[in-house]
């Protein structure tokens, strides 16, 4: 067959039939489907499966630390907060990368920059070093940029230049040296400029991660969706209060339907929980990202519940492992600018500089823009198909009849698709109208009730504020009630193990400092020949002071009245003992022995964390490696504690060496304490819990040491400070305006005088006792028959003293001893006067009493009885009182108690000047008793020095110093005489310097005692109403007090 076009001009039959159904078709009209078809091919290439992002690099300092020979150039990546993978150019001199975005089109803020950086995982670029600039301009070469496309990198503000985003100064990496007027830098592929940014249209921005060798990213531990702590040892073998950076994976929201997150609640997650599906359900996981985990105790519950889709369950605690906590560092926020708006711009951006479409045309942002875009109807698109297939077959005219009807059709579809989308565009326009004049009425409305709600949480706050104080002062006199309501049964250590010590105990470390921490554990050990478990703590740890330390306290258990008895062991120097009464770490009684210099035991009280010290014995506190048994009763606000060195069994109640009254803490737990010691063992720990008991009447205090110091105020009624022995026709009163005294103590009895002495009537005070003191009282007689008395070391009926006055016959002394009384002393040289107000005073020890006595002024006393002995012997903590024997009225008034001082010290130096009264030390025995003849060493004032120079027992030797002293001057028989006349004269003043040092002592004695100096300034400045003999010594005795 020939040409087709000169074939049809022939009149060849054959060949007429075939050429008359032949047309001219022009096969360049289907190369829009060719294209249409090549543009399907590559979007169904993108979404085949392709490497995962997960394995891609996060950024070049990644790639340079992975290969350190790996070349500049172009490379991809993902940022873990980027929307896809990119290719960037990495700078391997530095490890920085560098990626271009379009310049925004509005006015370019710094929300616009970072935002535009932001998309793909970046930050606008921050130069760290100068060579950076010349790796930007190997990158724009690279990618053939022109040299009149500038890239701003710097902004001037004010002298210096900072990054696009502000936040560090480059001046020193650009390289500044001259003031300049522009404001802008900027690099092209040739160089670095300097330019006025309003003149200037910038072709895009450069952003960068900032990572680099010279700034490296801080080190994150790669996790799986489902790795937990266990898996990794810097977890593991983290201790609570560690933070890390960890980095969870994408694609963790398929796991949402495994339950094996176990807790949350206070956002804490057990060790087995995976972390990434724990920051899911702690909502903190939005995809991939660095998160902090932040280690902390174990609970001892797990509470399991639904949120943000997982489910956690329930499961118990253990102690002595840790739990987690986890929290978003850099979540990856949305862009500020919505995407639909940028994507309308792009065709302008690159309208308008084609440069920058140039620059930025990448594989990544064309899938991105195809997988957003919306399906294509089915019909089209089977349009489409049947229009490729079809100009693939060449046909005749049934090519143009099918392309024509399936043209047709596709365009309808089209037409119906622009129809419905300018249908939806007035109705969207009119919502829209519709929507923001609704939003403007609600946001209205908003801003009121916000307003309104502001007024009313600052007043509600106002006033929380005001009742602050008195609502924390109200719940804590709440707290203090429910602990005073409180008992339990008994309670003993027997059946603790190892196991079970934290169940039971509750540690704390109060002030503890650096890392070393208290280790409680439960061992078995011999006790006096028995294997016995005991609790040890053998960390020495460090604290700030001497009061803080390790407790090991007993958990949900309270105490009100109980004996708590232990047995503790301190096997190095340091601290240790007992709390008790523990109501909280703040609020608890702290019996501390403690072995340094000047170790002492004492018993602490803490309020609200402040700490007083309310006993205290210094004795050493405690021998190292030695058991001692302390047993502590605890019954009401009476407080008795015994500490016994060892561990043999005791069958009686031991006498205490605490005893003391204090209501504050009326109830709580008991505990263990250890100071900075290297070991210690706590063993036998038992608590009885005794019955509760009420009492219509205060409690009895303890005993005083010595005295009680007393003064009778007619406060209390008659009943509540007295204790009448003997009930008859007697009357034991108050009255008033006695003898010109406003109240007075009045005795009374009916009957004239009777024909045989009567029993004496006595009358004690309550609760007060003396061994060592001074008893005053002022005696008013209004009889001259009888005797009127003080007792005085009374125990009961049998045994007891009574220093008695008569206006006729003088002063007696009387023991009562069994059945037998005896006449101690006695004399009619000195009585007291009937009508007057006489006044005694009785200075006790514990073998002897001194007798003074004067009439109208009680500063000018006369020693009756100078250390009148006792025959038989008495006991300490005697009660005292008053006595009426055989007088029908006396009155008593002034009545009070005051322990003595007692000091025993060398009183007067060596060095020291001779004065009248004092004694200078010699250098023997011979020279003492030529000094003491010649000097009459026997009127000293100072009779405690003569006794120590004497060598004698300085008791005995106080007790019955003039005939000690006398005895030594063998000159004749009558200067012996005038040795012990002259010695008995000074009795009265010896009484007097005794007053005068505890008056000069009374205002000094609160002065620390190491600020010496200024305690004996003290005693030289006090006033003391004596002669100058006696004033001075007492001064100087005052001073020598100051050094104890």
């Amino acid at each position: 067959v020939g040409n087709c076009l000169e074939a049809k001009e022939t009149k060849d039959a054959r060949d007429k039939y075939f050429l008359e159904s032949v047309y001219q078709v022009d096969l360049q009209a289907g190369e829009p489907l060719k294209k249409a078809r090549q543009v399907v091919h590559l979007e169904h290439a993108e979404s085949m499966p392709r490497q995962h992002k997960s394995l891609l690099p996060t950024d070049c300092i990644d790639i340079k630390n992975r290969a350190d020979g790996s070349p500049s150039g172009f490379y991809t990546i993902h940022r873990p907060c980027g929307e896809a993978e990119i290719r960037v150019y990495c700078d391997m001199y530095t490890g920085s990368s560098y990626y271009i975005v379009p310049f925004p089109e509005a006015v370019a803020t710094i929300d616009h920059i970072r935002d535009a950086c932001s998309r793909h995982g970046l930050e606008p670029i921050q130069l760290q070093h100068t060579k950076q600039i010349d790796s930007l301009k190997i990158m724009l070469s690279t990618m053939e940029m022109p040299k009149d496309n500038l890239y701003p990198i710097a902004v001037r503000v004010e002298d210096i230049f900072q990054s696009l985003d502000l936040q560090i100064d480059v001046t020193e990496q650009l390289q500044v040296k001259n003031q300049m007027a522009e404001n802008i830098a900027a690099v092209s592929s040739s160089e670095l400029q300097y330019v006025d940014g309003t003149s200037v249209e910038f072709s895009g921005i450069i952003c960068s991660s900032n990572y680099s060798s010279l700034r490296p990213p801080q080190v994150k531990i790669r996790l799986g969706c489902t790795s937990t702590i266990q898996e990794y040892e810097e977890l593991k073998n983290g201790t609570s209060g560690s933070t890390f950076q960890v980095s969870c994976p994408d694609g963790c929201f398929d796991w949402n339907n495994v339950e094996v997150v176990q807790g949350g609640n206070d956002g804490i997650y057990s060790n087995t929980s995976p972390i990434c599906i724990s920051a899911i359900h702690a909502g903190e996981y939005n995809g991939p990202g660095t998160f902090k985990v932040t280690l902390v105790p174990a609970l001892s519950e797990y509470q399991g519940f639904y949120q943000n889709g997982i489910v956690s369950k329930s499961a118990p605690g253990i102690w002595g492992q840790i739990g987690f906590m986890v929290q978003a560092i850099d979540s990856c926020k949305p862009p500020l600018v919505n995407s639909l708006t940028e994507t309308t711009r792009a065709p302008k951006q690159q309208s308008a500089n084609p440069n920058i479409a140039q620059a930025t045309i990448s594989k990544p942002l064309m899938v991105t823009t195809l997988q957003t875009s919306e399906i294509p109807n089915v019909a089209t698109a089977e349009a489409l198909g049947t229009l490729v297939g079809l100009i693939g077959a060449k046909s005749g005219p049934v090519v143009l009849d099918f392309f024509r009807q399936h043209a047709n059709v596709a365009m309808a579809n089209a037409r119906e698709l622009i129809k419905e989308a300018d249908l939806e565009r007035d109705k969207t326009a009119v919502s829209s109208h519709v929507s923001i004049r609704i939003f403007q009425v609600t946001f209205n409305q908003l801003k009121k009730g916000v307003h309104a709600l502001q007024d009313k949480v600052q007043s509600i706050a106002a006033t929380l504020s005001y009742k602050k104080d008195s609502l924390l002062q109200s719940i804590v006199n709440l707290d203090m009630q429910l602990h005073r309501k409180t008992t339990f049964s008994n309670w003993t250590m027997d059946q603790i193990d190892g196991d079970d010590l934290y169940n039971i105990f509750r540690s704390n470390c109060k002030g503890c400092i650096g890392e070393i921490q208290p280790k409680w554990s439960v061992s078995t050990m011999a006790i006096n020949g028995n294997l016995e478990n005991a609790i040890t703590q053998d960390s020495e740890i460090t604290t700030n002071n001497s009061l803080d330390g390790a407790s090991l306290t007993l958990s949900d258990i309270t105490f009100y009245d109980f004996i708590y008895s232990a047995c503790i062991f301190g096997g190095t120097s340091g601290a240790l003992g007992l709390t008790f009464r523990v109501t909280d770490e703040n609020n608890y009684y702290l019996l501390q022995l403690r072995q340094v210099t000047g170790g002492y035991k004492r018993l602490v009280k803490v309020v609200n964390g402040e700490a007083f010290e309310i006993a205290r014995i210094e004795d050493g506190g405690f021998i190292e490696s030695v058991w001692y048994t302390v047993r502590i009763e605890s019954r009401h606000s009476h407080i008795a504690i015994a500490i016994i060195q060892g561990v043999e069994p005791i069958f009686e109640t031991p006498e205490p060496c605490i005893d003391l009254i204090d209501g504050t803490h009326s109830s709580g737990s008991i505990g263990l304490y250890t100071g900075q010691i290297g070991l210690a063992h706590f063993a036998r720990l038992h608590v009885e819990s005794l019955p509760c008991i009420r009492f219509d009447q205060p409690l009895a205090p303890p005993l005083a040491p010595q005295c009680n110091l007393f003064q009778l105020e007619y406060i209390l009624g008659f009943n509540a400070t007295w204790r009448n022995l003997y009930s008859g026709t007697e009357i034991w009163k108050y009255a008033k305006d006695i003898g010109g005294e406003a109240n007075a103590l009045v005795y009374q009895s009916s009957g004239g005088e009777p024909e045989e002495p009567v029993h004496p009537s006595i009358i004690l005070l309550r609760h007060v006792t003396c061994t060592f003191g001074t008893f005053k009282v002022s005696v008013f007689p209004q009889c001259d028959f009888g005797w009127v008395g003080l007792a005085i070391h009374y125990k009961d009926a049998s045994h007891y003293l009574l220093v008695e006055a008569s206006v006729r016959q003088g002063f007696r002394i009387r023991q009562m001893h069994g059945s037998q009384v005896d006449t101690l002393a006695e004399t009619s040289l000195k009585k007291i006067q009937i009508s007057e107000w006489n006044h005694l005073q009785l200075s006790l020890t514990l073998d002897a009493v001194t007798v003074s006595h004067s009439i109208g002024n009680d500063n000018d006393m006369d020693v009756i009885f100078v250390q009148a002995k006792f025959q038989n012997p008495v006991e300490k903590h005697g009660s005292v009182g008053v006595a009426s024997i055989d007088c029908r009225g006396c009155a008593f008034t002034n009545i009070s108690l005051e322990p003595a001082n007692v000091v025993d010290t060398n009183l007067i130096p060596q060095n020291s000047d001779s004065r009248p009264g004092t004694l200078q030390s010699p250098d023997s025995k011979q020279s003492f008793m030529s000094t003491m003849v010649t000097n009459n060493a026997c009127k000293t004032l100072d009779r405690r020095s003569v006794c120590k120079l004497i060598n004698l027992d300085i008791e005995s030797c106080l007790g019955n110093f003039c005939q000690v002293c006398c005895q030594r001057d063998t000159r004749s028989q009558a200067s012996h005489a005038a040795c012990m006349q002259q010695c008995r004269l000074m009795d009265a003043e010896i009484i007097n310097l005794q007053r005068a040092v505890d008056e000069a002592w009374s205002g000094c004695s609160k002065i620390q005692p190491h600020d010496f100096m200024d305690c004996k300034m003290c005693c030289d400045s006090s006033v003391v109403k004596q002669t100058l003999q006696i004033k001075n010594l007492a001064h100087h005795l005052c001073k020598q007090r100051c050094n104890i």
